[in-house]
């Protein structure tokens, strides 16, 4: 069996600096490519498949693409090279309503038209319910006070820890970092879960933990230095 190659399609992504250097027309010689963020994650999924099923693995390509805004720009190109993919992302992929729509059409023609009403609704009461959770000004002073000491000088360690407390927290910014322990229970719960097995249906998967750096917690660090870290301390 083979596939006739569009050569428009070839031709864009030579033109495309920001896809001109990545794996991706290689996944023509492989039953799936997977799609991720980074090359991090490309990094730490594809250990853990050869870990899990080395047969899978040999037939599987996992590409960086640079980011997750550019996963609808990638999606029609590989449909048109027929190109059999998935979409592994962290789960701030749902939180902005605009960036959903364009990446589900991209996948098929008015697809996000299906989900409208449940991400909208989502994004909402996930908004209302979690929002009165984050901290206020005077927890916030609360908690610097209580780090400071009598000390003249402030440590880096103290200096870093109120440069954290001070990032300006968002509902959706808490989702990333816990993931599906920040649903409120409830209809905002059973709505996440609507949106994320019809994501999974149009072959886009989400993570439940957040992000990638949440599935080995105890491992400090982000991209690929906390991936080199879980390595060495979970080697597979």
């Amino acid at each position: 069996m083979f596939n006739i190659i569009d050569g428009d399609v070839i031709s864009q992504i030579a033109n495309d600096k920001n896809l001109k250097y990545t794996n991706i027309l290689d996944g023509l010689f492989y039953s799936q490519l997977v799609l991720c963020e980074d090359e991090s994650d490309c990094k730490f999924y594809s250990a853990i498949l050869e870990h899990l099923d080395s047969k899978t693995y040999q037939s599987t390509l996992f590409c960086a693409v640079g980011g997750k805004h550019q996963f609808k720009k990638i999606v029609p190109l590989l449909n048109g090279l027929q190109i059999n993919y998935i979409i592994v992302a962290d789960i701030d992929l749902i939180d902005d309503i605009i960036f959903l729509k364009q990446l589900m059409n991209s996948i098929e023609s008015n697809c996000y038209d299906k989900i409208q009403f449940q991400h909208k609704e989502f994004i909402e009461k996930y908004r209302v319910k979690v929002n009165p959770q984050l901290k206020t000004q005077a927890k916030l002073k609360s908690d610097i006070n209580a780090l400071l000491t009598d000390s003249d000088y402030m440590t880096e360690s103290v200096a870093r820890q109120i440069k954290d407390l001070l990032k300006i927290p968002n509902a959706f910014a808490l989702l990333k970092k816990e993931g599906i322990h920040s649903l409120p229970e409830g209809e905002c719960s059973s709505l996440f879960y609507e949106i994320k097995n019809f994501l999974n249906s149009h072959k886009t998967f989400v993570l439940e933990c957040g992000e990638i750096e949440q599935l080995v917690s105890d491992v400090d660090g982000h991209g690929i230095n906390w991936v080199e870290k879980a390595f060495e301390e979970f080697p597979v």
